[in-house]
């Protein structure tokens, strides 16, 4: 699978084609109910604007849920190329607006298109992105005595303890990243001479 993005911030850009102006505006969001929110919250703040058109993908993996609206430009023209940029660039957890302020001029089908993608492009070239990591959870037990050097090998490769339990002997649960998984079961087992056990 290609590796998902995600945007860490909201951003916002403008451009301007033939007088009308157009606003975009990219929002981080992991909830339908943040996207509803957010495209009300747009279009109160601009009841002036000819057309609020957005594109949006939720989720982790495949099925992602998605979402577009040309808000009464022609359709095709507006909402689609604002969603093939951020499918292309494998984005996720995404609402990205574009708000038109028309300039009376008519751009035609072909015009609004790039019209519309040049304002997505906009602003998620000012976006600020991280990579979407997989991530398992694992329960490991081992003996007290090699507690030093399990947290010693767990902090070398940056690994989250989201559990913690001492009993006869010590367990903990850890979140990794699923790439690194074969990785850390023979770094444990090289520093545990084999004693620790998933």
């Amino acid at each position: 699978m290609s590796p998902l993005f995600y945007p860490l911030r909201k951003a916002e850009a403008e451009t301007e084609v033939r007088k009308s102006r157009f606003l975009s505006f990219l929002f981080p969001c992991k909830k339908e109910d943040e996207v509803r929110e957010q495209i009300r919250a747009m279009k109160a703040a601009h009841k002036n604007a000819a057309h609020v058109v957005h594109a949006f993908v939720l989720g982790q993996r495949e099925p992602l849920m998605r979402g577009m609206s040309d808000d009464g430009e022609p359709s095709g023209t507006a909402g689609r190329p604002v969603m093939a940029l951020v499918e292309g660039r494998g984005l996720v957890n995404i609402l990205l607006v574009v708000v038109r302020y028309f300039g009376g001029i008519k751009l035609g089908t072909g015009g609004l298109v790039k019209a519309y993608a040049d304002a997505a492009m906009a602003v998620l070239e000012k976006a600020e992105l991280a990579a979407f990591i997989e991530e398992k959870e694992v329960e490991i037990v081992f003996p007290y005595t090699l507690q030093g050097a399990v947290s010693g090998c767990l902090a070398s490769e940056k690994i989250i303890i989201s559990d913690e339990a001492y009993g006869e002997e010590v367990r903990m649960t850890l979140r990794i990243p699923e790439e690194k998984e074969d990785i850390l079961r023979q770094k444990l087992r090289d520093c545990s001479s084999g004693r620790v056990f998933f």
